[in-house]
């Protein structure tokens, strides 16, 4: 994968970047297609010196959007030496590859978890001629197509894997790009999507000459990317207080509202109070059975959770009322 320029400045070190929302393409049916992962391991030397190293695993595999788990890998190993000097030769050990799952439903994609690790050792016993280089990569790419706007995260964990760089591109244009080769380095970035066709990529590359000396390194990263339609429950929704009103699994972000519903055992209910982001919107006492409750005036632009605090009936008079709570939360409407 070439080296791109950056399209914007993301920071690392555990850092959060809110982009802004990426230029739609022609808007269709929603879809994700199988990634492609491969591996690469190479070893070479200048001059007369030859690679004489053998080579093990599996260079490429098809990633099909199910939640089915595959794996890559290579391993090469032996000597870069000049077949015409029986001295002293450069061994090689580089092993690399990963494991990726991509996951939609209904066609849209709704996660992708990438797992890389690398390993490179290389050992010039003595002065030599064979100054051998060794190079190794593992990435993944695929496309999505959204019929909906809404929201792309990734989270990227690098341990001392090399170079890794992850990308979201729409055709012919780099919407956003982040890479590091830092020892240590994680990121979490955020943007919004309209609708279209994206391109996703990742990959992780170390290359080293033992001119500069010998190595022995290895390390891990890891990617995480999801997408979430705009106003969408981001978690299921908690607490004893689901019995008796159900929260939606999206909010109206036509309206600016969250509606919530009394379910049957709204009979046991004295009283329901509603929150919106701590802040208070709304209080129901004695609800009936499929009641609706409309919140209104949730920012657009804001991530909302709603909080319902439900005060049942006592079950016998002189008894304790006991107080059970719900919670969701959901994605903001627009960037």
């Amino acid at each position: 994968m070439s080296h791109r320029t950056l399209a914007l400045a993301v920071s690392t070190s555990l850092a959060t970047a809110a982009l802004v929302a990426l230029a739609p393409t022609v808007s269709a049916a929603p879809s994700t297609s199988s990634g492609s992962f491969d591996v690469d391991t190479s070893a070479a030397g200048p001059n007369a010196c030859e690679d004489h190293t053998t080579l093990s695993g599996t260079e490429s595999v098809q990633v099909a959007p199910n939640g089915v788990p595959r794996q890559v890998g290579q391993l090469r190993t032996g000597t870069v030496h000049d077949p015409a000097d029986p001295g002293p030769r450069t061994s090689v050990t580089n092993r690399a590859g990963g494991t990726a799952t991509i996951r939609s439903q209904g066609g849209r994609l709704v996660s992708a978890d990438i797992a890389l690790r690398t390993a490179l050792k290389m050992a010039k016993p003595a002065p030599t001629s064979c100054n051998a280089y060794s190079m190794q990569s593992v990435e993944l790419g695929f496309t999505f197509t959204i019929d909906e706007p809404g929201w792309f995260t990734a989270d990227i964990d690098n341990r001392r894997a090399g170079e890794l760089a992850t990308g979201l591109d729409t055709p012919g244009t780099q919407d956003w790009y982040h890479e590091t080769d830092h020892p240590y380095d994680s990121a979490s970035l955020r943007t919004y999507l309209v609708a279209g066709t994206y391109f996703f990529h990742t990959e992780v590359r170390r290359g080293h000459s033992v001119e500069t000396g010998n190595l022995d390194t290895a390390g891990t990263a890891s990617v995480r990317v999801g997408f979430t339609e705009a106003g969408a429950a981001t978690s299921a929704a908690v607490g004893g207080g689901r019995t008796f009103v159900a929260l939606p699994d999206a909010r109206d972000c036509a309206g600016n509202a969250v509606a919530a519903a009394f379910k049957q055992s709204a009979r046991k209910v004295r009283k329901a109070t509603f929150y919106v982001n701590g802040a208070k919107k709304k209080t129901v006492r004695t609800p009936k059975k499929g009641q609706t409750v409309r919140l209104t005036g949730l920012a657009d632009a804001k991530a909302a959770t709603v909080r319902s605090v439900v005060v049942l009936k006592p079950a016998r008079k002189g008894k304790p009322s006991k107080v059970k709570t719900v919670t969701r939360s959901y994605a903001a409407c627009s960037a």
